[in-house]
């Protein structure tokens, strides 16, 4: 019976699942803590959450033939050192696309709203209405620019044209005119989503090309009047700059769900602002979402062990040695 090391926080409704689901067939070993990886040689297969497989843990389970990530990002293995060692890693592509778009909106909403602004003050014991019209705004009629059009992007694209807004984007492959126009869509360079978008809404993965990717000269194209949303992964948008940009009244505001090092430093900049709504990188952490992808994780694991990798998201398939 081969062992299955699964790491990561879960609630218990998804971890019943997961034995549910592999149980009968697998040996599952239940670690939330990164330490945790080293003590466990005897892995052969491991599904990852929010924790970090690098070479160090890699050489810590010397049978380690198979990582899923628990989502579409990989950015938390060290994907060559995988490749070396004949290390399949897959994701799931559009899995949590639902619950993370929603986490945008909700987003996008808050802050054109001030929402958490205007609770804060209520405790406080402050009635604001009268001073908060003026950096109140309606979702409704914005152009809405989404940078990525995955699976996330177009569900975003699908509820904000339910608000009646418009929707463009850029992505470095562009889509298909006609599945742009069956979406919506309209294709602009990266330096007109910044300038013409009232709302910017990021949803690509981190990489050594997007580090940074929204930095100090892009923010500066964007309208004073207009907002940035960032649901993918930390370190896509410059924070220091982006906090000056909000400080200086030049960013109307912001809604942020991932951050450069998390969790976030309690020295952080951004948290001394009132113009930006915070999250802990939880857009695809609901209960009921987290059973869908119980379902689909277990799936590839399975798939795996049969030998099916063709039909699987594997991400460094090319790489890998007599597979």
């Amino acid at each position: 019976m081969k062992n299955i090391l699964i790491a990561g926080s879960y609630s218990p409704a998804i971890k019943e699942k997961i034995i549910f689901l592999l149980g009968k067939q697998f040996h599952l070993c239940f670690v939330t803590k990164q330490e945790e990886l080293f003590q466990h040689p005897e892995t052969d297969y491991a599904i990852l959450r929010i924790l970090r497989i690098d070479e160090l843990e890699m050489d810590a389970m010397p049978s380690l033939k198979f990582i899923q990530r628990w989502g579409a990002g990989v950015d938390t293995v060290d994907i060559e050192s995988a490749s070396k060692r004949g290390i399949g890693v897959a994701n799931i592509v559009g899995g949590n696309a639902p619950a993370v778009a929603e986490l945008a909106i909700n987003l996008m909403l808050a802050t054109l709203r001030n929402t958490a602004f205007i609770d804060k003050n209520i405790r406080e014991g402050n009635w604001i209405k009268s001073s908060i019209e003026a950096r109140s705004y309606m979702l409704r009629g914005k152009k809405v620019g989404l940078l990525g059009a995955g699976h996330i992007g177009r569900c975003v694209a699908a509820i904000v044209q339910a608000f009646d807004a418009t929707v463009q984007y850029y992505d470095t492959l562009r889509l298909p005119e006609e599945i742009e126009a069956k979406l919506g869509l309209n294709y602009v360079s990266l330096e007109m989503l910044m300038q013409s978008s009232d709302i910017i809404s990021i949803h690509i993965p981190r990489t050594e090309a997007t580090y940074h990717m929204i930095g100090k000269n892009q923010l500066e194209l964007m309208k004073s009047t207009a907002i940035i949303i960032n649901t993918a992964r930390g370190g896509i948008i410059d924070e220091e700059a982006l906090y000056k940009q909000l400080k200086s009244g030049k960013l109307l505001a912001a809604g942020i769900d991932c951050f450069e090092n998390e969790p976030i430093a309690e020295n952080n900049p951004l948290l001394t602002l009132d113009n930006i709504t915070l999250s802990c990188h939880v857009g695809g952490n609901t209960s009921d979402i987290g059973l869908v992808m119980a379902e689909l994780v277990a799936e590839n694991v399975k798939l795996f062990d049969d030998g099916k990798i063709d039909i699987l998201s594997i991400v460094n398939k090319q790489f890998l040695k007599g597979k």
